[in-house]
Parts: C-alpha cells; structure tokens; sequence
C-alpha cells in the first residue's frame, strides 16, 4: 500500500511517491520546491523543474533558492510549461496519451545512464484553468501517477488556489499525498486496483470527487472494478451512488474493499446494485 494522506511540508518524500500542494502566494510555492529538490539533490536524483516562466527566468528563480551549481551541473533541468507540456493540435489542452509515451520513453533513458531516480516540480496552474484543460490535466495526472507505482519517479504537482479557486481541488485530489487543508480526500492509483480512494469525501468535497472520478473513469479496462477504500474514512451517499449509477451505465461491477463499517453499512442501506463492499484486513496507513 502506497503512503497516502495529508502533510505538511515537502520534505522526506522518495520514488514512487507523487505529493499535489495547492499554494497561496509564490513565496509558499518557492519554500516549497525548495524543499523539494533539496532531498532529490541529496538522493543524487535528476529533477526538472517546470513554471510558467522562460528558461532564463526559472534558472533565476532556482538561483534564488541556492541550487546554481545543480543547474550548472545538468542536475536539475529547466523546462517552460510550453516545452514540457504536449498539447493537442491547435489548442491549449493537454494531450494524456502523447505526454506519457514521450515522459515514459525520456525516463527509461535517464534510468538506462545509472541515474538513480527522477523527480519533477510542476507548476501545472497555467495549464487548468478551463473545465475542458483539466478534462485533459486530470488523465495525465493519474496516468502519471500510475507510471509512478512501477518506476523510480517522484513528483510534487503545484497549483495557485488563489488563481484556480475551488476547481484546483479537482486536480489536488488526484495525488497520494495532499498538503494540509488543500482537499480531504485523495484519488490515486494502486497496484492490485482500479484505484485507491482515501481521506473523507463530504459534501464540501462532492464536486471534486465526481469531477475526478468521471475523468478517470474511462482509463479503467476492467470489467469488474476494485477499489482499494481502506483508507476512506468517510463518504456519503452521493458517491457510492455516483459510482452506482457510473458502473452500471458501463455494465461493470465495482468491488469497494474497506475495513470502515460506516461505508459497508451506508452500502447495504442504499441497495446498491452495481456496488459491492468487500471487508478488507485491517492495515497501518501513513
């Protein structure tokens, strides 16, 4: 089981672990990243770091925060949200599927030369900010965290909540880990499932939920559908029937694995014909 939950700094975090911080200012995005590519610089890992800037102007803003001789050195990359980022024809909307076959073709390089590990700082705000960009943004964010469970790769995903509002929760939700207040609930990929949900899903938290699990719905190929809920402390009926009423359109089964007697007996209430709940053993989260 993946480390998952809320945190409060950017530190003591290693492969495999994807971390969404939504920040208020750029001085927190800045102590942050700092943070960041500090422990990737101790762990000897190649980090790129990516913002809505020139690479001119991102070298600068790495200077800043002390990390010129990883620039210098080739360490730490630069990439400008245009470069990083591939878009579909014509437009600004993130293209999931090229994005991944270019990022999974250029990590397996880095991997071949001995490197031991890659991390990214992403400020993905510039690239959000339309229902139809975060359509796109959300797939790309859960393929890549899917890549995440089975290569050496780590990345802290940032968005302005002062700029994107309630709608970066849309985005933040689909990370393991979560900064503090950012969201209560997280969507993420697990190894033995579809998907993990953890955290408490409230009402306040419903728009977010169904944004994020109508958007990666369609990357699901199976027919019967696990998802790992042990670690969900808390939903309401709105979402197991939002599930429901999603599988049953699609002809699948959903199996929803949780120790929580809350959720089972919510289930058994709502006579669910397309949701079944699985008791899970009882584990240790993070």
């Amino acid at each position: 089981m993946r480390r998952h939950g809320s945190v409060r700094s950017a530190v003591g975090f290693g492969p495999s672990e994807h971390l969404g911080w939504g920040y208020v200012n750029r001085a927190e995005f800045r102590y942050r990243a700092a943070e960041y590519i500090g422990d990737g610089l101790a762990r000897n890992e190649w980090i790129l770091f990516v913002g809505a800037a020139s690479r001119a102007a991102l070298r600068a803003e790495l200077a800043d925060l002390g990390f010129s001789e990883g620039v210098r050195s080739g360490q730490i990359w630069v990439a400008p949200v245009e470069d990083y980022y591939t878009f579909r024809p014509g437009s600004d909307v993130v293209d999931p599927q090229a994005m991944m076959t270019r990022g999974i073709a250029t990590l397996e390089e880095l991997l071949a030369t001995g490197c031991p590990g890659c991390r990214a700082v992403v400020d993905g705000t510039a690239v959000a900010h339309t229902p139809e960009q975060r359509d796109a943004l959300a797939r790309f964010e859960f393929l890549t965290d899917r890549t995440m469970t089975m290569l050496p790769v780590s990345a802290l995903c940032t968005y302005d909540v002062t700029v994107l509002g309630a709608a970066a929760k849309e985005l933040l939700c689909l990370h393991p880990l979560t900064n503090a207040g950012a969201v209560g609930f997280q969507l993420y990929a697990e190894r033995d499932s579809g998907f993990a949900l953890s955290g408490e899903i409230d009402a306040d938290e419903d728009h977010a939920f169904t944004a994020a699990f109508r958007r990666i719905w369609p990357l699901m190929a199976q027919t019967e559908l696990v998802i790992d809920a042990e670690g969900l402390r808390f939903v309401t009926h709105r979402q197991l029937i939002a599930l429901d009423e999603q599988a049953r359109a699609d002809g699948r089964e959903v199996i929803l694995r949780t120790g929580q007697r809350v959720v089972t007996r919510l289930a058994e209430l709502l006579g669910l014909d397309n949701v079944r709940v699985e008791a899970a053993a009882d584990r240790r989260h993070a």
